[in-house]
């Protein structure tokens, strides 16, 4: 304190302790005592009481004290804390005082200068709501003290011999100030909105306001107090965008006066129609035949994203194929041994979608009963494909030449031993115009989604044969299958409808 003082001193104000100085000082201070200083609220120099019978203490008439409030107490000016340190200033609490703390408290509670201080005793209650000498036997007796008490003979701050407290007749402020306008909404923001209203109009001065909102979700509607403001104009927060929210205004005056709250009105705030940024830094992991990670750095948005579309290239045609709340996303169900281009689009409550991201490739690795691409390890097989051919060893050091000819579409299907849960087919071998070695891809339509089921290598001789499992009984399903070489043409996709048994 003494810092601020000092300061104060060099702008000027008066700091002279006799009876020549007519200044007491009442300081709102916008920060706090020192570093990692929140324990106090306030501080004051007090001045010397009036001990030893001196009912009139000259060394209480003193000017050049000063009041300080700091403003980490409550964030604005804290009166009832500012009349503690101005009472400091007058004198109170003497330490040959009843009920006297020894370090300028009481130890009587209700009371605006009683609290455990440094002294460490106890308080006690005598008052039910806070007032200046909850016993007026203390420091502060606005009547005539009785004869021969403490304040009769001490110190009073009361009293009318303190030169610094106002004696005289106050008159009770008992007019209520005008309503106020119905508020209006000068700016409509998508958090929530700027209003303003008709000034109300006071007898003392200018009236404060306080905001009501209508909350509609209780049963009934309930008004809450959205907050204050001291001219005719505050900002509503914590809206949702395009949310209606029913608001009235309350004027009052320095007395508590109230006008009550004026006409109600619903406004909106803004709709969000600002889309978010677009992703950007794509990223694939985890790659495999049938599945693959991507990772992507998150857009921003004004409201907030959402969440994300990953849009596949299918067929020269963009498609939503998978959707994330995170900024990662594993995508399962991809075409072995083939380039994927995916890019990805942020979203955000409302629905705004944001530009797509630059289009990002991957290429699936080649499935062949189990055995991965050269440069890979080894993959299990998708779901529901058993192998039944031997492993076919790649050699990491060969060059393959892709041709852009599709081998023949598959043909005439057979069936081989058909269960409750399982059907075996084989089916005409093809050929690849380009000499090469064909696969086949197996496939199963669930709901109308086409499902890979792994990739079959072609026989040496024979036709080619693959055992469907863990089909429901004595049901239709829908099969395909489609040749492929290794170039990664494809042909048409074949398909024929089987069923299981009953029994």
């Amino acid at each position: 304190m003494s810092a601020l003082i000092d300061d104060l001193r060099a702008l000027g104000y008066k700091d002279e302790y006799s009876l020549d100085s007519p200044e007491r000082y009442v300081v709102y201070y916008d920060g706090r005592i020192g570093p990692g200083a929140y324990g106090y609220g306030g501080q004051a120099g007090i001045s010397s009481g009036g001990g030893g019978g001196e009912k009139n203490a000259r060394s209480s008439n003193f000017g050049g004290f000063f009041a300080v409030n700091y403003a980490h107490a409550i964030g604005r000016p804290d009166w009832p804390i500012i009349l503690h340190e101005v009472l400091h200033n007058m004198s109170a609490v003497d330490d040959e005082a009843p009920q006297s703390s020894g370090q300028g408290h009481c130890t009587v509670d209700a009371d605006i200068m009683c609290y455990t201080d440094e002294a460490g005793l106890p308080t006690a209650q005598q008052c039910e709501y806070t007032e200046l000498d909850c016993g007026s036997d203390t420091y502060f007796h606005a009547g005539t003290p009785a004869p021969g008490s403490y304040l009769d003979t001490h110190w009073n701050v009361a009293a009318p011999y303190n030169r610094f407290l106002f004696h005289g007749t106050l008159e009770r402020d008992n007019t209520r100030p005008s309503l106020a306008g119905a508020p209006t909404a000068t700016t409509r923001h998508v958090d929530g909105i700027t209003i303003s209203w008709a000034p109300s109009t006071d007898d003392y001065g200018p009236p404060m306001y306080r905001v009501h909102w209508l909350d509609s979700s209780s049963f009934p509607p309930v008004q809450r107090l959205l907050g204050t403001a001291p001219t005719p104009t505050f900002r509503v927060m914590g809206m949702a965008p395009d949310e209606l929210r029913t608001l009235s205004i309350e004027s009052f005056d320095a007395a508590g006066n109230t006008a009550g709250r004026g006409a109600s009105v619903a406004l909106r705030s803004a709709a969000d129609v600002t889309p978010p940024s677009s992703p950007t830094a794509i990223a694939a992991s985890e790659v495999d035949s049938g599945s693959a990670r991507l990772t992507w750095e998150a857009a921003s948005d004004d409201v907030g994203v959402t969440g994300y579309v990953i849009q596949h290239l299918q067929g020269g045609v963009w498609v939503d194929r998978f959707a994330s709340t995170a900024v990662s996303r594993r995508m399962d169900g991809l075409d072995p041994d083939t380039e994927h281009l995916f890019r990805i689009v942020a979203r955000d409550a409302a629905g705004n979608r944001s530009l797509p991201s630059a289009p990002s490739t991957l290429r699936t690795l080649v499935y062949v009963n189990g055995t991965a691409p050269p440069g890979g390890g080894t993959f299990p097989p998708p779901s529901g494909t058993q192998p039944i051919l031997p492993p076919v060893t790649f050699d990491p050091g060969s060059t393959v030449v892709r041709d852009t000819r599709a081998p023949s579409r598959p043909s005439v299907l057979r069936h081989g031993t058909v269960t409750r849960t399982s059907v075996a087919v084989s089916w005409s071998r093809c050929v690849d115009p380009g000499g090469g070695t064909v696969a086949y891809r197996v496939w199963r339509k669930v709901g109308a989604q086409w499902k890979l089921l792994g990739v079959v290598k072609q026989p040496k001789s024979g036709r080619p044969a693959f055992v469907f499992r863990g089909l429901s009984r004595n049901a239709r399903h829908v099969i395909g299958i489609q040749s492929v070489d290794a170039s990664g043409n494809a042909s048409v996709r074949t398909s024929w409808v089987v069923r299981t048994r009953a029994k």
